[in-house]
């Protein structure tokens, strides 16, 4: 479930994320 929910949230904070890195 883990995977699964990474996955999603990555799509959504695949922007956010490369912001914040």
């Amino acid at each position: 479930m883990e995977a699964l929910n990474r996955n999603q949230t990555w799509e959504v904070v695949e922007i956010p994320e490369a912001v914040h890195l």
